[in-house]
């Protein structure tokens, strides 16, 4: 094989090189001249960014998102639930702190599912998940209710889920590095939007059975459709690239990655990203409800935010395509936080009003979940995306627990002045985040009309 470097100085050079070997001196001095062919180089890396096999492997992975991180984006019903039914006197931390912990590792579970993704891609990461889905929903199904029995859920939805979601995650994303390069922001976009779609139909499908059929036989449901999910998945996900050679655990990390100042502050960004991003969706319903909002309004704003984010999502993909994903992200982050100051801060008690948060937080935020790995990908070696991404997760990952955490103990007792305290802490973590994010542009170039 050809170092890169060769391949570079060998654009411009004949495709055979001749080596003179001079032999032994003979009685008439003459000299053997021999001529070897050069070892062919090896083609240039090329993405089809299109085609059956590349856009079915968009939609299996899209569906599989649907199926899983789907389940963790609804958890704001759960907690809702949780709050009022089925585990009355538990305190709201921890109820938050169950959720946040399915982010938690599912992104920090990006260490040890990165390599093994770019070692073995879907072999054994896609039926390993299935099974801890099915173990997860199908437990959660019989889980106890009350305070005292609040543990299993901790264990069956937080620790499980979490699990599932962390393999599940990385494959849908990394995979689409194999078929895109120009439009790879939009095959992103479209696959984490299988998320929100799952957002959309798992709490309307909680809201509606749950009174009808129980707890136990409304997760029993969620779960059948989360199988249906991996059926789909295991039939359309398809690898094209050679996988990497196997490494040590202890490199999960990929530490050299931190040399790159921008991937650093990406590093910083995003954890603040996540922070802010899960607690409209945990708390945005509780506090609706405190505030007497009609129960129309209230037991659907989720769905709506997820409705809304499944637009957001592929609408950012397209954008950071054609201006670019850093550019994409410092208005949409900065927007995020405005939302949080203005929208959701003045009218937390109004109805209409919480509608328009929840379709323009939803938009805003969502993109903001495919636009992250999007940017790591963009300048990360191809051998190394799964790896890095997962080491962003990783760091990702304190933030993603940090916040809800955080917000649940401002929250710990639901009143107006607790309720803005967890909306401006919300509004500030974005704040933090925009700085990040437009510091990490500025890492990758200062011209301000580049496509970064």
């Amino acid at each position: 094989m050809s170092s890169p470097m060769e391949k570079t100085l060998s654009d411009n050079s004949p495709s055979f090189v001749s080596t003179i070997v001079e032999a032994a001196p003979q009685k008439d001095e003459e000299k053997v001249v021999e001529v070897c062919e050069e070892e062919p180089l090896p083609p240039p890396l090329e993405f089809p960014d299109g085609g059956w096999e590349a856009w079915m492997t968009v939609f299996g992975s899209a569906t599989l998102l649907f199926g899983t991180f789907g389940v963790v984006s609804s958890y704001g019903v759960f907690q809702a639930y949780y709050e009022e039914t089925f585990s009355v006197g538990t305190s709201n931390s921890l109820i938050s702190f169950t959720g946040s912990l399915q982010f938690f590792i599912q992104q920090f579970g990006g260490l040890l599912v990165g390599p093994i993704w770019d070692t073995t891609g879907v072999k054994y990461l896609l039926p390993v998940s299935a099974a801890c889905t099915a173990l997860s929903l199908f437990t959660l199904s019989v889980c106890q209710p009350g305070k005292e029995h609040f543990w299993q859920v901790v264990l069956a939805q937080g620790v499980l889920m979490g699990t599932a979601t962390a393999m599940t995650f990385s494959i849908a994303l990394a995979v689409c590095s194999h078929w895109f390069a120009k439009h790879r922001g939009t095959a992103m976009g479209m696959v984490v939007s299988g998320s929100s779609l799952g957002g959309i139909v798992v709490p309307l499908i909680f809201e509606n059975l749950v009174h009808k059929i129980g707890f136990g036989w409304t997760v029993r449901t969620i779960g059948f459709i989360s199988m249906f999910c991996y059926a789909i998945a295991f039939f359309t996900i398809r690898t094209r690239l050679p996988f990497g050679k196997r490494r040590s655990l202890r490199k999960s990390i990929d530490w050299v990655a931190f040399k790159d100042p921008t991937f650093t502050l990406l590093s910083f960004c995003f954890p603040f990203v996540l922070a802010g991003f899960s607690i409209p969706y945990y708390f945005i319903q509780i506090f609706a409800g405190h505030y007497h909002v009609k129960s129309t309004i209230t037991d659907n704003l989720v769905t709506i935010m997820n409705a809304s984010a499944f637009v957001g999502r592929i609408l950012a993909g397209i954008v950071g395509d054609r201006v670019g994903k850093f550019n994409a992200t410092i208005p949409i982050t900065f927007l995020c936080c405005l939302l949080c100051y203005l929208n959701w801060l003045l009218g937390a008690s109004n109805g209409p009003a919480l509608v328009v948060f929840a379709v323009l937080y939803g938009a805003a935020s969502g993109s903001l979940i495919s636009l992250g790995p999007a940017s790591v990908a963009e300048i990360s070696p191809r051998d190394k995306v799964g790896a890095r991404i997962g080491t962003n997760l990783a760091c990702v990952s304190v933030g993603s627990v940090l916040g809800p955490v955080i917000a649940g103990a401002i929250a710990q007792e639901v009143k107006p002045k607790t309720i803005r305290g967890v909306i401006l802490f919300a509004g500030s973590l974005f704040a933090v985040a925009t700085v990040f994010s437009i510091a990490a542009r500025l890492s990758v170039s200062r011209k301000l009309r580049t496509k970064v």
